[in-house]
């Protein structure tokens, strides 16, 4: 996979051809040909629907703000020269501001509930939340969904899919001990199988470009790349699925792939799946590597697109929000500017620059700070100022601290997430409450809006 933070860029633009030559892994050459007219013009319309939605200008523009929150997050800095003496400083200030997000969050259990209809639904209301939040426990809810909410303090949008996720895998499990030897017996364990809700990167997530919000998306894709062994095991002879045998590794197919572009986090052995849903035409198909693996309705009973999409900071008519780098990247940048000028004042000062008179034998490694250094002067009876004489820089102004502390109340006032260890000394716990409940209303603000919007309580019906 690729690198967190990097843009997935396509290596070549191939053209569209129906039949496909392609080698397996044993370098066999066979030609792959949808069966019939029907999966031509689905493997046509999700490569189609794909490139449309990968282009969006808008989700390109979003992509651009997914690598500035990573880099703020992790408080990223280039590598430097090694003659670069400046400093370099990488303040936490986007970092402590999502930390402070989630430490007033992560008690918080945002879940869905069912709702009843009228007073006689009560005590099946109550059977089915039972039912609900046991699997929410059982597939670790809370934690999947507070990487979303953590992903999208970062990037302003991060997403989730809903999924029955059904795994199962062979173990030789020890059933006995005989002769100093221990004994195993094949056996089929259980891992999932339960509705899932599972965090995924944004670079794998595709939205219809055409809504203004998640609710008027007409269809989705979700990207996945495995490893070809892997895919095997998990599509070989998976329900619902068809021709997976004819999917071969993105380096043994012909650079003339009709529907298929490598993108540059793949390697050679690897598959790329598009799973497409449309909830207009009740779809749900599947591009392997050119090959069409699954066509048919969706699975769901729901019938709604699986790809959930979570905003911190909304912006109208569009689906990609803002994080808090976004809102605060400009003023964290000139803090740091000054605070990197601050500290280059102090090390001129400790190791300073000299004036030397020319006409005296002396250079850079003798005028070097050291301690009990002792630089050798002949001043041929002239003063010693008039032979070399440091540079003296004076003292940090006050005005330079007081734009610091400037620039860190307007990050505060744009994000809104104030904490008690920047109280001055001697501040009273009435100053420090006003913090929490100002922090606190604002957090309720980005948590109301996206719950309004991703966990929507459904109605009880019967069936």
């Amino acid at each position: 996979m690729g690198q967190a933070g990097h843009v997935i860029n396509y290596r070549n633009d191939a053209k569209n051809k129906n039949a496909v030559q392609s080698t397996d892994g044993n370098g066999h050459v066979f030609n792959y040909k949808p069966a019939n007219k029907v999966d031509r013009d689905a493997r046509r319309r999700i490569f189609d629907r794909f490139k449309l939605m990968r282009d969006d200008p808008i989700r390109l523009e979003a992509q651009k703000e997914w690598d500035l929150g990573r880099k703020m997050y992790r408080m990223w800095a280039p590598e430097r020269k090694a003659d670069d003496w400046g400093a370099d400083v990488i303040l936490p200030d986007g970092f402590s501001a999502m930390q402070t997000y989630l430490q007033e969050t992560i008690d918080a259990r945002f879940r869905p509930i069912l709702e009843g209809v009228e007073s006689s639904d009560e005590v099946l209301a109550w059977y089915n939340n039972s039912i609900f939040q046991h699997a929410m426990d059982t597939t670790e809810f809370d934690a999947e969904t507070t990487k979303a909410r953590s992903a999208s303090s970062m990037m302003g949008t991060s997403w989730t899919r809903e999924e029955y996720r059904y795994e199962t895998r062979e173990v030789m499990d020890p059933v006995d001990f005989k002769d100093g030897e221990i004994k195993y017996k094949k056996k089929e364990i259980l891992d999932y199988d339960d509705v899932y809700t599972r965090f995924v990167r944004n670079e794998n997530c595709f939205f219809d470009p055409g809504a203004e919000d998640q609710k008027y998306g007409m269809d989705c894709i979700y990207r996945e790349v495995l490893d070809y062994d892997v895919y095997k095991e998990l599509y070989s002879d998976k329900f619902g699925f068809k021709d997976t045998d004819k999917v071969v590794p993105a380096g043994s197919l012909d650079k003339r792939a009709g529907f298929f572009q490598m993108a540059d986090d793949m390697e050679e052995k690897d598959v790329e799946i598009l799973h497409y849903e449309n909830r207009l035409t009740d779809s749900y198909d599947v591009l392997a590597n050119n090959v069409l693996i699954r066509r048919g309705p969706m699975p769901n009973k729901h019938k709604e697109l699986t790809l959930d999409c979570w905003t911190f900071y909304p912006i109208e008519g569009r689906i990609y929000g803002m994080g808090i780098p976004r809102i605060i990247y400009s003023l964290v940048e000139e803090r740091r500017t000054n605070r990197n000028q601050m500290l280059d004042r102090n090390t001129l000062q400790n190791g300073g620059m000299f004036l030397a008179n020319d006409l005296f034998d002396l250079d850079e490694e003798d005028l070097t700070p050291r301690p009990h250094g002792l630089v050798k002067v002949n001043t041929n009876g002239l003063p010693i100022n008039q032979a070399v004489m440091p540079l003296v820089y004076g003292d940090t102004p006050m005005s330079a601290i007081r734009m610091d502390e400037t620039l860190l109340v307007d990050q505060r006032r744009a994000h809104g997430m104030g904490e008690s260890s920047e109280l001055p000394p001697g501040a009273t716990a009435t100053q420090a409450a006003i913090i929490k409940e100002s922090t606190q209303r604002r957090i309720n603000l980005v948590n109301t809006l996206s719950a309004w919007k991703f966990n929507i309580n459904p109605k009880l019906t019967r069936i």
